[in-house]
């Protein structure tokens, strides 16, 4: 799903949609950080690093991915949870190649090093880059959605499912990009400071959060090794 950044037409109107990192209030509004600043989200101080000594993987190249998407007027992130050919049961499952078929399993059980490598390895092409989704990517987003949907506090939205959905669900579809609020958490670039071992941020509202009070513009993290049913991810693409 193309997610613009600059000046677009929206049925409100003209609006402008800046590429970066965000943080949102109770009622949906979305405040520019204007630069990589640590954010203190929960308790927990969080960065897009350019390197980290935690195990986790950063972003490919920040700097790059900001610069590209500006030039491009936007970029590519995927439609869906990540999707497999091929059911998951367990995070000792082989890796298969990533797809983006709604048709097909999310890809879950998956740790955030594991995600990231399959994220920046689904093509090889010279024409355009794919990563894990960064913070920027994410919040971004979230904007868009605000902007040009009737949801304008869809980043406080919480899941609709309590049961995983192999397949995605039918019922949180914004802008037509599915379940960025429900079904799995999503792994994303972004890192915490490190405590104990935790230092992966993830994203999004999980159906296994028990009374549903995770919300896709809140930051959350666990450890490099976490990898079960309810945990999985979301490539983007820029030119």
């Amino acid at each position: 799903m193309w997610i613009p950044v600059g000046e677009i037409e929206t049925r409100k109107g003209k609006i402008t949609i800046e590429l970066n990192r965000y943080t949102f209030e109770g009622d949906g509004k979305a405040i520019k950080q204007y630069t990589n600043k640590i954010l203190d989200n929960l308790g927990k101080r969080c960065q897009e690093l350019s390197s980290s000594d935690y195990g986790n993987i950063v972003a490919k190249n920040i700097d790059v991915f900001i610069s590209k998407t500006n030039k491009s007027g936007g970029f590519y992130l995927g439609r869906y949870e990540a999707r497999t050919s091929i059911t998951r049961e367990d995070k000792e499952d082989v890796l298969t190649q990533i797809t983006l078929k709604g048709n097909e399993f999310v890809y879950n059980y998956i740790t955030q090093p594991q995600a990231a490598n399959l994220s920046r390895n689904m093509y090889n092409d010279n024409n355009f880059e794919s990563d894990l989704v960064n913070s920027y990517a994410w919040d971004t987003a979230l904007v868009f959605v605000q902007n040009c949907s009737s949801n304008i506090s869809y980043s406080q939205k919480i899941s609709v499912n309590k049961l995983f959905e192999e397949k995605g669900t039918n019922d949180d579809i914004m802008c037509n990009i599915h379940d960025i609020a429900s079904n799995c958490f999503e792994w994303t670039t972004e890192t915490t400071e490190k405590e104990m071992d935790v230092c992966c941020v993830f994203r999004g509202g999980g159906y296994a959060n028990g009374d549903g009070d995770l919300i896709p513009g809140m930051r959350y993290s666990n450890t490099i090794i976490e990898a079960n049913k309810s945990f999985s991810f979301r490539p983007i693409l820029f030119l």
